[in-house]
């Protein structure tokens, strides 16, 4: 069985790895923050002290909030993916038992009853009313 993991890996979608940058950093440059940021700078170029502040802390402030908004997300995106884990029912070495469907591997006998989702490409050994 060792075997087969390694030559086939596990039997799951590859995840997207996406950069720090890509998640957290990218959404804070969207059309509202480049508008606030010209303000800004138009704001500095003409001097005015307060204006300057009240601008950049709105971009500070919003920035912020895109950065928590991204984290938990990304969180709450991980937390789903763990609680929706299907599992499939197997027959190996002659025992049966539920194993999460990433460790099924070629050659495994998956038992299906009715209302379960098939967990990956297979062949139907044998079948009892089935239409």
């Amino acid at each position: 069985m060792e075997n087969r993991y390694q030559f086939f890996g596990h039997n799951e979608l590859p995840k997207i790895k996406k950069s720090i940058w890509k998640i957290y950093f990218a959404p804070i440059f969207n059309f509202l923050i480049l508008i606030l940021l010209v303000t800004g700078v138009i704001v500095v170029i003409l001097g005015s002290p307060s204006e300057t502040v009240i601008t950049f802390s709105v971009v500070f402030l919003n920035s912020a909030t895109v950065i928590v908004q991204q984290y938990r997300a990304q969180k709450a995106l991980e937390s789903l993916r763990q609680i929706s884990a299907l599992k499939a029912t197997v027959l190996r070495d002659g025992k049966q038992s539920e194993i999460p469907n990433r460790d099924l591997v070629p050659g495994d006998v998956v038992i299906l009853n009715q209302g379960d989702k098939i967990p990956a490409d297979g062949r139907i050994v044998n079948q009892i009313l089935l239409k």
